[in-house]
């Protein structure tokens, strides 16, 4: 048959008596023919492997043998080779912009250190896709990359933990989220386009340019704070994670000047809490914990700072510090001192050698 499938010869017959022995003989003759399955295999695998050794893991998809055009997204476009897709997409690239745009303005996200971070690994990026992407700038490629990593992680995330939900501004978060909800469908079926793609650790990148929040006190915010210790409490729940931070903050904040080293790092913020206030708020709240067995979250951390503090080296230090260099003035005046009377030293010692 001219379709590359087999059919039994006319000479054969299969009757109710089962198969004959001529039948027989003709299948195994079928079976021991001469068969090109090394040289397709064959094929196929330096096909692979060459693409493998050039990094593409994204390939374009081309037209099919009997003319049938590969598959286009319907709602999202996703990496290089689709922008310029013939279907009206919902979700442009000005739409995008805007679930980046709320992204940095009520989530702490970081586009700079994305940019940047992608500047460094672009190579890396562009050598994914076994198409020359010359025509994108590095610019343009960059940008596409950060419009692409943000609706997919917005996407994702409102689909599971909405953990992207800011606490004030759910009206905004809603206006994006409800868009990216009644286009599910289409959405999952575009991501799943083996053309439709940008690589996974570029939005892993993207996570790790998130900005950790400071923890801002507020007048209220110490119920809340002996609610959530006293939920943690309960017999049915064996996670710690709130009662860990306390009983971490409250080691680590003993005096006013270590909270004032927190907030010149970013890690506290308060609106009108003092240095003092803030110490008694965590000592007092820590009394709720007492006896508490922790769990292992943070030991490390408090752990290191406390023998940090305990080092003879560093008391060493931060005493001389403290004495000598207060400010940054007072520290280059004892420099400037030190190496004028470095200078007058050796000076006397050449000196002294001369008239020898």
């Amino acid at each position: 048959m001219s379709d590359g499938s087999w059919s039994v010869p006319d000479d054969i017959e299969v009757g109710k008596g089962g198969i004959s022995k001529k039948s027989i003989e003709w299948f195994e003759k079928k079976l021991t023919e001469a068969d090109n399955l090394f040289e397709k295999g064959e094929a196929l695998l330096d096909k692979i492997y060459e693409d493998a050794s050039n990094g593409h893991t994204i390939f374009k998809c081309e037209r099919k043998a009997d003319g049938r055009e590969p598959p286009e997204p319907r709602a999202v476009a996703i990496g290089p080779y689709h922008r310029d897709c013939n279907n009206q997409l919902k979700f442009n690239d000005d739409y995008k912009l805007e679930i980046t745009r709320f992204m940095a303005k009520y989530c702490s996200l970081d586009t700079k250190m994305f940019l940047k971070e992608m500047e460094e690994n672009e190579e890396a990026v562009r050598s994914c896709y076994n198409k020359d992407l010359s025509e994108w700038s590095s610019t343009e490629f960059q940008m596409m990359l950060l419009l692409d990593s943000s609706f997919i992680l917005f996407m994702m995330d409102g689909f599971c933990t909405r953990n992207l939900e800011p606490d004030y501004h759910y009206v905004e978060y809603m206006a994006l989220l409800l868009d990216v909800r009644e286009h599910s469908e289409p959405i999952k079926l575009d991501l799943l386009t083996v053309d439709n793609q940008i690589p996974f650790f570029a939005i892993e990148i993207l996570l790790d340019c998130f900005l950790k929040t400071a923890a801002s006190l507020y007048d209220y915010s110490k119920p809340i704070f002996r609610n959530l210790i006293a939920f943690e409490a309960t017999p049915t729940n064996s996670v710690l994670c709130f009662t860990a931070y306390m009983a971490c903050m409250s080691c680590i904040l003993q005096r006013e000047d270590d909270v004032k080293l927190l907030r010149e790092r970013g890690i506290v913020a308060s609106t009108s809490y003092k240095d003092v206030d803030i110490v008694k708020f965590f000592e007092e709240l820590n009394k709720e914990v007492e006896g508490v067995e922790m769990p292992d979250t943070l030991s490390k951390l408090y752990t290191n700072v406390r023998d940090h503090h305990n080092s003879q080296i560093s008391k060493w230090w931060g005493n001389f510090m403290l004495q000598y260099c207060p400010n940054f003035w007072v520290g280059l005046s004892l420099v400037t001192a030190i190496l004028i009377f470095t200078l007058f030293i050796s000076s006397g010692l050449i000196r002294n050698a001369l008239l020898l």
